[in-house]
């Protein structure tokens, strides 16, 4: 992606190409993580959920970050990113009105401009720079299909979708099938059942994640 610079009109080209890299990248904003200037030299991140190598992970707290003043370049630019664990953080920028590079493994929230000798920040120098995007996941887990019994899930969706799942347990010769039932509560409730159908006895542990069929 090109570097952001200074007079840039606001990088609609760049964003285009980040959507559509998205489903290589395995990461995005899913919700909110929204980014402001709180007071002096201080931003913060709303909480929010993020999707990162076909996961969800939540932040459930405010995250506040300092930034430096700068007294050598005319105007710096850092950036707001959030990591794996939608933990927020700072890439200080070096170079005169030119944006660092955003790390591979980072997602973008912002770009908050600094000029020279400010020693506050405004509202105006943070530029919310998500791109949010739905990951189409309904629930994911885990939990324990008993010997002679099931695991059942209950979710809520008007859409069609898709259930994978894998059992993590070391044991040869469990046998699941997959039940999908309607259940009064709603229109759009379900129970999905992961059911043991063999004679070996013992838990069988099972991961899952039922997602939108999104096309």
């Amino acid at each position: 992606m090109r570097t952001v610079q200074d007079g840039d009109y606001i990088w609609a080209a760049e964003w285009m190409n980040l959507t559509e890299a998205m489903p290589e990248t395995r990461m995005w904003i899913e919700d909110d993580m929204d980014p402001s200037w709180d007071t002096g030299m201080d931003t913060e991140v709303a909480t929010g959920k993020i999707f990162y190598d076909y996961g969800l992970v939540t932040a459930g707290a405010i995250q506040g970050l300092s930034h430096d003043t700068e007294a050598v370049l005319d105007v710096r630019y850092d950036l707001i990113v959030l990591d794996n664990t939608a933990t927020a953080s700072i890439v200080k920028g070096t170079t005169n009105k030119v944006a660092p590079d955003l790390p591979a493994d980072r997602i973008l929230v912002a770009v908050v401009r600094i000029e020279n000798g400010v020693a506050a920040l405004t509202a105006n120098d943070v530029f919310d720079c998500r791109v949010v995007k739905e990951s189409g996941i309904i629930s994911e887990g885990s939990g324990i299909a008993p010997a002679g019994g099931q695991l059942d899930v209950t979710i809520t969706s008007a859409h069609p979708f898709v259930v994978a799942f894998k059992t993590n347990s070391a044991v040869n010769g469990y046998q699941i099938i997959v039940q999908i039932e309607s259940i009064n509560t709603g229109a759009d409730d379900m129970k999905v059942s992961f059911v043991r159908q063999d004679a070996v006895g013992g838990n069988c542990n099972i991961e899952y994640r039922i997602t939108k069929d999104l096309h």
